[in-house]
């Protein structure tokens, strides 16, 4: 009868370390797992206690101290008394230590019947005194010590007392000891992984602090920028208009008659001021949207009626050289939803840009047409010289001209702020604009602007 019980004693530590190993892959802290270990071995009645190397920049290595034990509050404080000091502060080296000295060299299990001897070197070279009370007091008999492995080494011992030692206790606590390795190499990288995170997360929001911060430099210097041209801008009008009416007066011979070579001259200065002027206007312009672009006064108008008035704005122009411009709105066209002056100079800015690039008895057509999504379309389309690929990623940039490319300035050019303000304006309403043009073949500018479909009428 007793052959047959003993295989089922010796199956009984095997199976419940398996179960308890499962038990540590769901912690994920080194000093939980280490808790685990001992409690688990306690359970069985296996006093143990986890011997942790310390730390390095190579990774763990000797000597080894106290991480965890099992030992009833009680039974510690007697331990420490006996000791004189804390568990803790207890420094194990393997060069005084042939039992550790063994695991560390063979890397496997190592168990002694020689308790007393083991109590000497596993409580840091206690005197054969303190080696005598300690092994009555934890009532050793055999000890087991296996190494918890990290990578190709050693991060920890596993010692175990064990009352009665049996032929399959030191294989259980072996196989229990290289799941409690893989748990605990879990846990260091966990432990990394988190650290890391850590550290990113940090870094993050020290570069989300910088980019906030220059952002607000940035911003802070952009607004300087367009009071500093608003400023200027209306400082140099003043003394033009003086000059123009000036020029103006002496070429219609009030002040007395000029001759051919001064009228010559008055001209040329009084175009060149007008020329000025159109930039001035331009700069005013740039400036008073960039200090107000916030204070859109949305409402319903007709879209016919916004094409009815750029066109006659234009007319002149258009009429010296010879220009046709056609416009029509497609049936069911909605109102459209926008600051109504606003959106009469993006139109104006573009067909003022498609009467500066068309040729002598060119064509300007505008159209207009419903879009989903509650917007209207309206697309300017001249058949001029059109934009080279190079410059349409650009063509809206402030200040930035398709002449800026080898190619001088013509007489009506403006300094290349109305794109940029046209585009400024209509993302204002919520808008898209984009342009779509082939050398030699013209050039298309579509922009969208909000319906009135569906919006309650102004109070």
């Amino acid at each position: 009868m007793a052959r047959r019980v003993e295989p089922r004693r010796r199956r009984e530590p095997l199976a419940a370390l398996a179960l308890a190993g499962a038990r540590l892959m769901v912690e994920t802290d080194q000093a939980a797992i280490h808790g685990v270990i001992c409690r688990e071995l306690l359970r069985l009645g296996f006093p143990a206690a986890v011997l942790e190397a310390e730390h390095g920049p190579a990774g763990p290595r000797p000597p080894f101290h106290y991480a965890y034990t099992a030992f009833a509050p009680s039974v510690q404080r007697a331990t420490e008394r006996v000791l004189g000091r804390p568990l803790e502060r207890l420094r194990l080296d393997p060069e005084r230590s042939p039992l550790l000295r063994r695991v560390l060299a063979g890397g496997r299990l190592v168990h002694t019947g020689r308790a007393l001897a083991a109590a000497r070197e596993l409580f840091g070279g206690a005197s054969d005194h303190q080696a005598r009370v300690l092994y009555r007091l934890l009532g050793l008999r055999h000890v087991v010590l296996t190494p918890l492995r990290w990578d190709q080494g050693v991060s920890g011992i596993l010692v175990v007392a064990v009352a009665r030692l049996r032929r399959s206790d030191p294989d259980a606590i072996d196989a229990f000891a290289l799941q409690a390795s893989i748990a605990l190499e879990k846990a260091r990288l966990f432990d990394q992984l988190r650290h890391q995170r850590a550290m990113l997360e940090s870094e993050v929001d020290r570069r989300t602090r910088e980019l906030t911060l220059a952002m607000r430099e940035l911003q802070e210097a952009d607004r300087r920028k367009d009071n500093f041209l608003a400023n200027v801008s209306h400082e140099l009008r003043t003394p033009l208009v003086t000059v123009l009416g000036y020029a103006d007066l002496l070429l219609s011979e009030k002040l007395g008659e000029v001759s051919p070579r001064q009228r010559e001259c008055l001209r040329t200065v009084a175009s060149s001021a007008r020329r000025l002027r159109s930039f001035i206007e331009e700069l005013l312009e740039h400036s008073r949207h960039e200090l107000t672009k916030e204070g859109l006064a949305h409402g319903p108008f007709p879209v016919a009626d916004l094409l009815q008035q750029a066109a006659r704005s234009l007319a002149p122009r258009l009429h010296e050289r010879a220009v046709s411009l056609r416009w029509r709105v497609a049936p069911r066209t909605p109102q459209a939803w926008a600051d109504r002056d606003r959106a009469l100079q993006v139109l104006t800015n573009l067909l003022g840009n498609a009467e500066r690039y068309c040729a002598e008895g060119g064509h300007i057509r505008v159209a207009a047409a419903p879009e989903r999504g509650a917007r209207v379309a309206i697309a300017v389309t001249d058949d001029g010289a059109g934009i080279a690929p190079e410059h349409l990623e650009r063509i809206f940039d402030r200040l930035y001209q398709v002449g800026d490319a080898g190619q001088p300035r013509g007489p009506g050019s403006g300094l290349g702020l109305g794109l940029a303000i046209a585009k400024n304006i209509v993302e204002a309403h919520g808008g898209a604009i984009a342009v779509r043009s082939r050398p030699g073949h013209g050039t298309r500018f579509r922009f969208t602007l909000p319906s009135a479909e569906g919006r309650a009428p102004p109070a």
